[in-house]
């Protein structure tokens, strides 16, 4: 992760192999690993995270929560440990 960049986590159900592909095609993404009922997914730079949303929730995947974090410059030197 660099200095910048964003990590969104949704949560929901029906985050499928199929779904997420969706979400891994789009220039914006680095990275959308599922884990326990949420998606962690990793943003390029100042990305739109509700374009994210909707193209899950089109997709048939129900999003109950988002939450957005910025990476610090400790997540950065933690990244790179």
């Amino acid at each position: 992760m660099r200095i910048g960049d964003q990590e969104a986590e949704i949560v929901g159900r029906g985050f499928t192999e199929q779904r997420l592909d969706t979400l891994r095609q789009r220039t914006e993404i680095v990275q959308a690993n599922p884990h326990n009922g949420h998606v962690l997914v990793e943003l390029r730079g100042e990305s739109e995270i509700s374009l994210l949303v909707r193209l899950l929730v089109h997709a048939g995947a129900e999003v109950e929560e988002v939450h957005r974090s910025r990476a610090s410059l400790e997540d950065v030197f933690l990244t790179l440990m």
